[in-house]
């Protein structure tokens, strides 16, 4: 721009992903080449979302006996300090911390840690934060990270497969020794 001495910029219908600092250069002959900076720091007061990497992640594999972390992060927001909480649940059952759950937040992060998973460790875990703009919830599922057993029941369909399966390699077995059998004599008639 020519012969300004000032610029706007307007950004129509703010949205909280238009939070953020802005910067402003200007130079012009007078200067020797050094340019003005100017900053300005956008906020946008909303409530608080899961980050896009967070909202990945939902289902958790552990194995008995081992310790897991669970970690939330919220999407950058701005609110008065002191005023972003989280709260922790398994089912709806909210947790605290003590030996068996670990929780720690900071900032925009929180982390869940489930120490040493037992079977009823296993479920749905939601983690909620809220802010003087309102609240978001995250569910992850914690699954056993063990290898799957069949539990399929022994049915009659399951005894006719096995059957059928035993009968061809009954028959494959028959035709086998039938083929050997004509090669031996075909050798001895030779």
């Amino acid at each position: 721009m020519k012969n300004t001495s000032s610029i706007h910029h307007i950004i129509h219908r703010v949205s909280c992903s238009d939070a953020g600092e802005y910067v402003c250069s200007a130079k012009n002959m007078l200067t020797n080449g050094e340019g003005a900076l100017s900053k300005l720091v956008l906020i946008v007061r909303c409530p608080p979302c899961p980050s896009p990497d967070t909202l990945k992640v939902t289902n958790i594999t552990a194995l008995l006996h081992c310790d897991v972390t669970l970690q939330f992060f919220a999407q950058n927001f701005f609110d008065e300090h002191n005023k972003t909480v989280f709260a922790w649940y398994k089912q709806n059952l909210s947790l605290q911390n003590d030996k068996k759950y670990i929780i720690s937040s900071y900032g925009l992060k929180s982390n869940l840690i489930v120490r040493n998973i037992t079977y009823s460790d296993y479920g749905q875990y939601r983690v909620t934060v809220g802010n003087s703009f309102g609240q978001c919830a995250h569910y992850y599922e914690l699954q056993d990270n063990a290898p799957q057993q069949s539990t399929e029941p022994f049915t009659a369909s399951t005894l006719f497969r096995v059957a059928v399966g035993i009968s061809s390699f009954t028959v494959l077995v028959i035709i086998m020794e039938l083929f050997f059998w004509i090669y031996t004599r075909r050798k001895q008639t030779q």
